[in-house]
């Protein structure tokens, strides 16, 4: 029985259906939501009209949230770099004054 040529077609199918199975749950609800939308008396032109305007809002929520994240990484950029010019800044500061102690100007 375990050589026969549909035993492995069957287990194929087996793992292709175990595959699917997490997308199921996502996918049923919905399906689920589209039928009764359309049960209700909703015509299916208004459906995707109004997902598509769902979709807009989400992508120009995200594009304005990560362009407030770019924003908000330049501030942090330009913090970090003065903050080494400052470093710098002080260890020039800091070594030109020991150089004043070993030459004694």
């Amino acid at each position: 029985l375990k050589l026969h040529p549909v035993v492995g077609r069957l287990v194929e199918y087996k793992h292709l259906l175990d595959s699917l199975q997490d997308k199921d749950s996502i996918v049923q609800p919905q399906i689920d939501s589209l039928l009764s939308r359309l049960d209700s008396g909703q015509s299916l032109d208004d459906i995707v009209k109004e997902e598509r305007r769902r979709l807009k809002k989400k992508s120009k929520k995200q594009k304005k949230s990560s362009s407030t994240l770019k924003l908000l990484q330049k501030k942090d950029d330009s913090k970090k770099v003065a903050e080494e010019v400052e470093k710098t800044g002080l260890k020039r500061k800091h070594e030109e004054k020991s150089m004043e102690d070993l030459t004694g100007d």
